[in-house]
């Protein structure tokens, strides 16, 4: 074989050896490469969510909320027999539980953890209005469901007095009757009272009747006694229908001769509700049915009364249903009147 033809052998057998390690190699990179097996899809287990207990039931009771300041043992433990005499009277497990505010007791209640509480009227007012109280139960207060203001004077003033007090009534309407306070001087109570502040400002209101500034006397009974002595203010306001101030004993000792010095120029209807009982909106019908009978039956009982009474240390005679509609008087005075109904939470 010549020189030529070697070097052509020679070519053909490197090609044959390059294409066999070329295929050796690739099999072996086919073998180290790991077969990639897509991950099996996990199924999420379920989450349980806890079915809450019905209203009324051991585990979710029925609350109710009672005030008091420097935790009066009196209170603490009437509202405690108060609470366990109406589960055992309706079946329905229900909690008493203890503020030191109002402001505490609301805190709870728009969240819907207090679900029934003794309001009084400014308080109910600001809680209706934020949707977390209806109104049903009315308390008798010294003989009396609501109260009213009136309006006095000194006789010397010569201010017409439009009462009789053989009827215990008003002659005319607020307008004729008030107009001759115009630009005069008032004689409040204070800036929180509803009778000798509020209402009598919003019934001036109503009627157009600009006044001069207030003196604020802090009480009642020194509104009369301003106005007996003269010269302070022109006219002023306090409570009446389940009261006088005038009749009080101080006043009496002190002034026998006030009744006839001091006169009613004019009086309003009973328009202010007292302390009410009033529930979270959700609270089922068939448990306020069951709780408010079960209440007006207590009631009728001496011993009913005094736990009531001492539970909200507050003298009831009796209860009455209501709604809120007992309120509207009430409500249109308190606005036209000017106040803040959250600064007034607790009056």
């Amino acid at each position: 074989m010549n020189s030529s033809s070697k070097n052509y052998l020679y070519r053909f057998l490197g090609l044959i050896l390059f294409f066999v390690f070329l295929f050796a190699g690739c099999s072996a990179i086919r073998q180290e490469t790991p077969t990639v097996t897509p991950e099996a899809t996990l199924t999420p287990i379920p989450t349980i969510t806890p079915t809450p207990e019905v209203l009324g039931l051991p585990k979710n009771p029925v609350v109710i909320g009672f005030v008091t300041s420097n935790q009066d043992p009196n209170i603490l433990s009437n509202a405690g027999e108060m609470a366990n005499r109406l589960e055992t009277n309706t079946g329905i497990s229900i909690d008493s539980k203890i503020f030191s505010s109002y402001r505490e007791l609301l805190g709870q209640m728009v969240v819907g953890r207090v679900h029934m509480a003794w309001l009084n009227p400014l308080t109910y007012l600001y809680a209706s209005k934020n949707n977390f109280a209806q109104a049903v139960l009315l308390t008798n207060h010294f003989g009396t469901f609501q109260y009213g203001t009136q309006f006095l004077a000194n006789i010397s003033s010569g201010f017409i007095s439009f009462y009789n007090p053989n009827v215990n009534q008003v002659t005319t309407d607020a307008t004729n009757a008030l107009q001759q306070f115009q630009g005069k001087r008032p004689c409040w109570v204070d800036a929180t009272s509803l009778s000798g502040y509020i209402v009598p400002k919003g019934i001036l209101a109503q009627n157009g009747i600009a006044i001069q500034e207030g003196v604020i006397t802090q009480s009642h009974t020194s509104v009369v006694r301003s106005l007996y002595v003269a010269g302070v203010c022109d006219f002023g306001v306090t409570y009446a229908t389940f009261g006088d101030p005038r009749t009080s004993s101080s006043v009496l000792q002190d002034l026998p001769d006030v009744m006839q010095r001091v006169i009613v120029i004019w009086q309003t209807d009973p328009i202010i509700p007292n302390l009410n009982l009033s529930f979270y909106p959700s609270v089922p019908e068939q448990l306020k049915e069951h709780i408010i009978i079960d209440l007006l039956l207590q009631i009728q009982t001496t011993e009913g009364r005094q736990i009531l009474s001492q539970s909200l240390n507050y003298e009831i005679e009796d209860l009455k249903i209501v709604d809120d509609t007992v309120y509207d008087t009430l409500r249109d005075l308190v606005t036209l009147s000017g106040v803040q109904l959250e600064d007034l939470i607790g009056k």
